[in-house]
């Protein structure tokens, strides 16, 4: 027995049981935790190429994705080491809160956000008589704002401008709220990220995502008649929520996936489209790049 088709063996088993468990609501995790234990992948090959006994290379992948998998699955955040060192990366110390709102004028009738961030969890569900309101209370990223104006449209750019010094590599926790009123573009640029966008209260035109090994839970509404939602992502899970009147159409294109949407009519190889598509008031339309996936659509 080869321990390199071993590993590689162990390695596609033990993603393709996350993507299960995950979809079968077993467990909840988010995929860009993936990012953090990179360095897990050089101590794989490490072990591959160690000159020793076959059942000792095996015995030393389990042990190393047995860990790996622990903190995939987000293990517990206080370590002890003997009885004097507590190292702990729940400390508050590390973190930084930020806040800000952004003025609504009655003349806007378009908003465009564009959010440039990192790693992090990113929410948009409530409301505000705002433009925009961010709160961010969870990790060490700092951001600051751009607000132009032009006619009846607002652009928003929000950058991070990077972390505090300091050793915790906890990932940002943002949420944003929006003014109901605009229509509204939505742009994410984020290295690995945990998005959870619930937009059935506004008017959305278009989606925009690029990210890395991320998970994404996006829900939209039937307010506007034509939504696009665009998603360039590398290992991802994509759980999209949109109201059973609307029309849907959807390509997917992705090396290896794991698919459940009921309600699709399969136009070709990686291109759907529901049975109401050509009769619906609103449609949606979402197109979906990404490597090794999970794609779960609903309709409700």
């Amino acid at each position: 027995m080869k321990s390199k088709n071993v590993l590689w063996g162990l390695v596609l088993i033990l993603i393709g049981v996350l993507f299960i468990f995950r979809n079968l609501g077993l467990l909840d995790f988010n995929w860009y935790n993936f990012l953090q234990i990179w360095p897990a992948a050089l101590v794989l090959w490490g072990i591959s190429l160690l000159p020793v006994k076959d059942y000792l290379k095996i015995t030393l992948i389990v042990i190393t994705l047995g860990l790996s998998t622990w903190v995939v699955l987000d293990a517990p955040n206080n370590w002890h080491f003997g009885t004097n060192w507590h190292w702990s990366n729940n400390n508050e110390y590390f973190d930084s809160e930020q806040d800000f709102s952004i003025p609504y004028a009655d003349s806007l009738k378009t908003a465009h956000l564009e959010l440039d961030a990192a790693a992090g969890a990113f929410t948009i569900e409530d409301t505000t008589d705002s433009l925009l309101t961010f709160s961010k209370s969870h990790g060490r990223g700092t951001y600051d704002y751009i607000v132009t104006h032009s006619g009846e449209n607002a652009r928003i750019q929000i950058n991070n401008k990077g972390h505090h010094v300091g050793f915790s590599n906890r990932s940002d926790k943002i949420n944003i709220q929006l003014n109901v009123h605009p229509v509204w573009d939505i742009d994410l640029d984020a290295g690995a990220a945990s998005v959870t966008y619930d937009l059935t209260s506004f008017k959305v035109h278009k989606i925009n995502i690029d990210g890395g090994a991320s998970s994404f839970d996006i829900k939209v509404g039937n307010l506007y008649p034509e939504t696009d939602i665009t998603i360039d992502a590398g290992a991802s899970s994509f759980d999209i929520a949109i109201p059973e009147s609307t029309g849907c159409d959807m390509e997917i294109s992705s090396v290896l996936s794991d698919k459940n949407f009921s309600g699709f009519e399969k136009i070709e190889r990686g291109h759907y489209r529901t049975e109401n598509y050509d009769s619906a008031q609103n449609r949606v339309h979402i197109n979906i790049d990404a490597a090794v996936s999970s794609y779960t659509v609903t309709r409700y």
